[in-house]
């Protein structure tokens, strides 16, 4: 179950003995009136459960929904969180994965989220001839010609697809058919890996779209970044309204204490 589901419960069941708790002490406190004489009290409650019950709706429909960073993905069912930061370029330091293309005659060099190109001012005007954009190359190989070839820009915006996690490159060199060539990258999470990644090859459709699977570690589902602090807001929400309750405890308690001592003297 998701987090924010579990602690939307929390608060409702919270809001529930709260509300509870204030009719319960007014009713107690009319009776204890009634047993030593006192004239019925009209003591309002109201305002304090109607307080209450709002500052835990607040709570709880204003939850600020999760955006998702660059090269980060949220399962929105789960919860589940991937980063896969740690394999790009995004701060700054170009990381090229290369991979064997085997029998396709080409060997593949590809960024994560960005580009794996370290060097772009030698580049030539046969390099990735059709990209009008050369510095968001997000994969390429060299022709025979001693040329690069870009298989997709890049793109960071990651997707989940029957559980899933792919990244989508488009908008490459021509290929044969007219299409300009792309690339799909598939995660797998593999926690025994000594190496941070490794990139393979699998195959390719007409010479125009390529699919390659990334194993790594940062492919597994952890918990959301924000979600030790949503829990740690849950504990401090759960402490404010037992400090709520037993301040309301001790306001009725004074209140009985102070009648019943007028009714003695009386």
């Amino acid at each position: 179950m998701a987090l924010h589901i579990f602690k939307t419960r929390i608060l409702v069941i919270i809001g529930s003995l709260v509300a509870l708790f204030m009719l319960i002490s007014k009713s107690s406190v009319q009776e204890v009136a009634h047993s030593v004489n006192v004239p019925e009290l009209d003591i309002d409650l109201s305002h304090i459960k109607h307080d209450s019950m709002e500052m835990l709706k607040e709570i709880t429909v204003h939850e600020e929904p999760i955006v998702d960073l660059p090269c980060t993905i949220t399962n929105k069912k789960t919860n589940q969180f991937y980063d896969l930061t740690p394999l790009s370029s995004i701060d700054g330091n170009v990381q090229a994965w290369n991979s064997k293309g085997f029998d396709y005659g080409r060997n593949f060099s590809l960024g994560i989220c960005s580009s794996p190109l370290k060097n772009i001012g030698a580049l030539t005007s046969l390099d990735f001839v059709d990209v009008s954009n050369k510095s968001e190359v997000g994969g390429y190989y060299t022709n025979s010609e001693g040329h690069k070839v870009s298989i997709g820009q890049y793109n960071s915006e990651l997707k989940l697809r029957g559980g899933n996690l792919v990244l989508e490159y488009s908008n490459g060199d021509i290929c044969g058919s007219g299409l300009p060539k792309s690339t799909l990258l598939t995660f797998k999470c593999d926690r025994e890996m000594q190496s941070k990644a490794r990139v393979s090859y699998l195959g390719n459709m007409f010479n125009c779209s390529y699919i390659f699977e990334v194993r790594t570690i940062h492919a597994c589902a952890t918990a959301h970044n924000e979600d030790e602090n949503a829990v740690w807001g849950l504990f401090i929400g759960i402490l404010f309204v037992f400090a709520l309750v037993s301040a309301c405890a001790g306001t009725l308690y004074k209140i009985i204490k102070r009648h019943y001592e007028r009714a003695v003297k009386k």
